[in-house]
């Protein structure tokens, strides 16, 4: 059974027996809110230039959609009473988890979800059911395109050869995952046509090493421009270390840049550090990716 609620979605409005509950909330400014001309200056155009956002929106969507989540929150508790009435609670696996973050004024974006950044990147993944340890957290690097081959092994079947993603029902179980995913692709489409918005069409790679040392984002904007940030350093992904960087000159005509953007089924379950050390080779200012 899948069930998909509209909230916190826009136009984030709240049950009416919630309007108000949140009133008195203090909103959440992260670091990268609004930055300074000088910081937005480093980010790709024409997120460079782009306007800074307005704190009265952005604070009025956050409390709705605080306020909205709250109906979620009764649906989840109703849910699992009535698995548990019905007997079968102990033998269910339930999946709780969110469309992509959302921007409410981080690097200037409003209204936003489609960018490599860490808060639209990072989404909410609790998994309850026989087997798993409760109030366990996993730092295993897991991806939505994970779900399909974890939920048919539960099931007792296997995926298609085709799929992208890889099961992490070991992780679930507490067991060793091998390999340990060390890199993914970010992408986000490029429409019909070739018709760009402001900040649709991107391609990139996030790198999180094992031991932790390196910990990474490098990112294409709209095939013309670079951008890259040593997560370690900036958590905020405020300083764009390749902004002077020309693409050319890191991924301009590299066959393995362009086997790791049409990976398909197990080259991208496979994508490892290894294919990423072209990276080393260009002008950038990141850490070694070993």
């Amino acid at each position: 059974m899948y069930i998909g609620v509209k909230a916190p979605h826009d136009p984030f409005t709240p049950a009416p027996r919630h309007a108000g509950t949140f009133a008195n909330f203090t909103h959440f400014r992260p670091p990268n809110f609004n930055p300074s001309d000088k910081v937005q200056s480093l980010k790709p155009s024409p997120l460079s230039t782009h306007p800074r956002a307005y704190p009265p929106y952005t604070d009025e969507m956050q409390q709705k959609r605080l306020e909205s989540l709250q109906a979620v929150d009764e649906l989840v508790r109703d849910l699992v009473k009535n698995l548990d009435e019905a007997g079968v609670l102990d033998n269910t696996y339930i999946f709780y988890t969110s469309d992509h973050g959302f921007s409410l004024g981080q690097h200037r974006i409003t209204l936003e979800k489609s960018q490599s950044y860490e808060h639209c990147l990072r989404i909410p993944l609790y998994v309850r059911g026989p087997g798993i340890v409760p109030n366990v957290a996993n730092k295993e690097v897991t991806l939505n395109i994970d779900f399909a081959p974890t939920i048919t092994e539960l099931a007792g079947s296997e995926a298609p050869e085709w799929i992208d993603g890889r099961s992490f029902t070991n992780s679930l179980f507490g067991k060793k995952v091998h390999p340990v995913r060390e890199a993914f692709l970010v992408e986000n489409y490029e429409p019909p046509g070739g018709k760009v918005r402001i900040f649709d069409w991107t391609q990139g790679v996030r790198v999180l090493s094992k031991n932790g040392k390196v910990d990474l984002l490098y990112n294409v904007w709209n095939g013309k421009e670079n951008e890259c940030y040593d997560i370690n350093e900036d958590p905020y992904q405020l300083t764009n270390a390749c902004k002077n960087v020309t693409l050319s000159s890191v991924v301009g005509g590299n066959p393995q840049w362009q086997d790791i953007l049409h990976c398909s089924g197990q080259t991208c379950r496979d994508l490892s550090l290894d294919q990423l050390q072209f990276l080393l080779n260009s002008k950038l200012n990141l850490p070694r990716l070993v």
